[in-house]
């Protein structure tokens, strides 16, 4: 009997397989090119198993044909390897989203194992199409809601709307397969399962879609996450692995806009390490550069969230500090500048290393027509403390020169 579009059963089944196979093995090249995507390979292998069970679905013969062999590896063996095929696909999906379901590796091995039984004892004692379909749906449903329930449980780092795309489909699939066993409840007994009308026809189309779309999404999410993982790389200064100067120019950019709208404090900070040329020359690069790494960790681990840090340029830092007025942005570079002046910086079998800094604050003003003029009168008042003995804040005037 010939389902969906004029399709027969086993038409469908090797539009599946070959689906699978292409699928899947795109996903595991793709994994193994993108080393961190490890995980898209066992969706990939998830796939191909699926493929391979529709290759001995395909190979059924007629029952007045069939031996105890044929029906193993067509109706038991295929069966059972379409199910691990889904489970094994799911995990792949959980491990690539950091997703969990505490009690999910029990609840799929026992169903496998009453899959086989199921399917055995009505292959081989009481032949039953109906009673396996009904069997194989509940198993396949309740991977699909497992799945659903899943993949909402991931890491909420990754794109969001592919993953909820991609839990609604697994509920939808589950519900379908629900809807299913309803149907062939009510349905007469099916002497062979390639003789099945569209209701199961559907279940070839529905694994072809699982294929496509997961696919499809996996290579979504992958994508942004590696556009996300590039965008940092650009916002983020190589060495001390805090802000570089094009993120500060964002950031500081869209602060200085928002205060001026809503006539709220903005400040700005910026630092240096006094006498870093002789940190250089006396002990090293390699020396210079734990002093800056430890100098930034230092800022950046003792301000609040909503604030910045940003290597400027060479030993220059700059803080800022959005809603911040003048008298609370120097109380905070106060704070950071005795904690630099009190910390060690350890070197093997040598004498802990001390270094001091200098603090320029300015807030903005009346006069400033741009976050730029408030850094140009951060990095005078930062002159000024260089002259005045180092090691000290001072803050800009109150009102822009001019």
């Amino acid at each position: 009997m010939k389902g969906l579009i004029g399709l027969d059963i086993r038409t469908l089944s090797f539009v599946t397989l070959m689906f699978s196979f292409i699928f899947g093995g795109g996903l595991v090249i793709f994994a193994r090119k993108y080393q961190k995507f490890g995980s898209i390979a066992t969706i990939g292998y998830g796939f191909l198993a699926m493929g391979l069970g529709y290759v001995l679905l395909g190979l059924r013969k007629d029952i007045s044909e069939s031996t105890a062999i044929d029906f193993f590896y067509s109706i038991i063996a295929a069966n059972s390897l379409i199910y691990f095929s889904l489970v094994m696909s799911c995990r792949g999906l959980f491990r690539f989203l950091h997703a969990s379901v505490p009690w999910e590796k029990r609840i799929t091995t026992a169903g496998l194992g009453f899959l086989v039984a199921l399917l055995s004892y009505f292959t081989y004692r009481e032949f039953s199409v109906n009673a396996r379909i009904i069997g194989f749906s509940c198993c396949y449903a309740l991977v699909c809601f497992v799945t659903a329930y899943g993949l909402l449980r991931g890491d909420r780092r990754f794109a969001r709307l592919p993953v909820k795309l991609l839990s609604l489909t697994f509920l939808n699939v589950g519900l379908f397969h629900v809807y299913r066993v309803a149907w062939t409840l009510d349905s007469s007994p099916l002497k062979e399962f390639m003789d099945g009308g569209s209701v199961h026809a559907i279940t070839f189309l529905e694994s072809q879609f699982i294929v496509l779309f997961v696919a499809f999404m996996v290579i979504w999410i992958a994508t942004d996450s590696l556009e996300r993982e590039l965008q940092e790389i650009i916002r983020t200064d190589p060495l001390t692995g805090v802000r570089n100067r094009r993120a500060l120019e964002r950031f500081c950019e869209r602060e200085f806009l928002r205060a001026m709208r809503n006539q709220n404090p903005f400040s700005l900070v910026i630092c240096d390490i006094d006498h870093f040329k002789s940190v250089n020359d006396t002990y090293g690069h390699q020396i210079g550069d734990q002093v800056l790494i430890e100098f930034s960790n230092l800022l950046d681990s003792n301000i609040r969230d909503s604030d910045l840090v940003a290597r400027y340029g060479g030993e220059e830092f700059v803080v800022a500090l959005p809603e911040t007025e003048a008298k609370q942005a120097r109380a905070i570079a106060e704070k950071l500048r005795h904690l630099v002046m009190n910390y060690q910086i350890a070197r093997p079998a040598e004498t802990p290393l001390s270094v001091t800094s200098s603090f320029g604050v300015a807030c903005l003003r009346p006069g400033d027509t741009s976050w730029s003029t408030m850094l140009k009168a951060a990095d005078d008042a930062l002159y000024t403390a260089k002259q005045q003995g180092r090691n000290r804040v001072v803050t800009a005037p109150a009102v822009a020169a001019g």
